[in-house]
């Protein structure tokens, strides 16, 4: 169980301002709201349910945060490298690669 309160309260507020802003990247976002739900005293496993996440990465985002800080966490330095996404991406973008509309069936969720 992680110790609830973690959060110093400057850090609290940024990641408030970072789950209340429009443009914010979907990812950050949900990585803010997962900590700050822990800080508030949820568990881990109840994170990962009301956020469809598997419980482990609640907590790797938690161990990144005490190691490195929020800024480390907000970076979204993810690449996708799954190849039915290759192929979805291909599909979707034009000849020079520059994306066109997405037409029915291009997506990669279905």
């Amino acid at each position: 169980m992680i110790r609830p309160n973690f959060l110093t309260t400057a850090d609290r507020l940024e990641l408030l301002s970072c789950v209340k802003r429009q443009r914010e990247d979907h990812g950050v976002a949900r990585r803010a709201n997962a900590l700050l739900l822990l800080n508030d005293g949820m568990s881990c496993a109840q994170i990962a349910k009301v956020l469809f996440l598997d419980d482990d990465t609640v907590r790797s985002w938690h161990k990144q945060y005490l190691a490195e800080d929020w800024e480390a966490v907000a970076y979204d330095g993810w690449k996708i490298q799954h190849p039915l996404f290759s192929f979805w991406l291909h599909q979707a973008s034009g000849p020079s690669g520059v994306r066109v509309s997405q037409t029915k069936g291009a997506s990669p969720c279905g």
